[in-house]
Formats: C-alpha cells, structure tokens, sequence
C-alpha cells in the first residue's frame, strides 16, 4: 500500500511539473500549491461560523441532559477546547546515562554516536 502511494505521489508531481530537490524542498519560486487554496472553502467556513451558536447550543443541551455520561463528558471536552483551548502537555527528556537533554542533544549533532564521556554531556559555552 506504501508503495503505491509513493508510486502515485511520484507520477503526480512528474506529470504535474513539481520535481523536488534531494532534500524533497521545492526549488525557489516553484509553489508546492499552484492552484491555491480549494475554490468554495472560505464559502464553506463562512456557512460553519454563522451556524457555530446553534452548534454550542447543541453541544451544551448534550452536557446537560445527554442519555450516556460519555456523550455529556464529550461535549463538555469540546466546549472546553474551543473555549479555553486545549490541556497543554509537558513532556520529559532523560536518558539511561542520566544526562536529559544535553545527552539527547549531543547524539543528535554528533549524528548518533552516542560519547560515554560525562563532560561531552554537558552544554558547550
């Protein structure tokens, strides 16, 4: 299936004229979206945004008197997100070595040989 994909997405762009350089970037002054943008698609949000009261309401008649504690939790969520945005998540780097992210950092400018050396771990100034 990945295959074809690429088969298909290779055909595209040589039947389309938009041959990529090595790095698969699109040469200076070739766009990657000649056409733009979908004709109809601001026509689409427009209709979306005028319909986005009745689309809350709903959302909320669902919190308040859903049947299932899943659909009234959904809806909730939903509410949240657009009105708060959503959960920001933090993430942690460490390492076996111990070194977090200066470890994670210096195998990747070094292009994966990993130094076993404490003090290569450590940020350069």
């Amino acid at each position: 299936m990945i295959l074809v994909g690429r088969i298909c997405s290779l055909s595209c762009r040589i039947l389309a004229g938009m041959e990529r350089d090595e790095a698969g970037r699109f040469p200076k002054g070739v766009s990657g979206n000649p056409g733009g943008r979908v004709k109809g698609l601001s026509e689409i949000m427009r209709l979306a945004r005028e319909h986005t009261k009745d689309a809350v309401d709903t959302l909320y008649g669902i919190m308040m008197t859903g049947a299932k504690d899943s659909d009234r939790v959904s809806a909730a969520q939903v509410i949240i997100d657009r009105g708060w945005g959503k959960a920001s998540q933090s993430v942690e780097l460490t390492s076996e070595e111990g070194g977090g992210l200066n470890v994670v950092l210096n195998v990747i400018r070094s292009g994966g040989s990993q130094s076993s050396s404490p003090s290569e771990t450590e940020p350069s100034s």
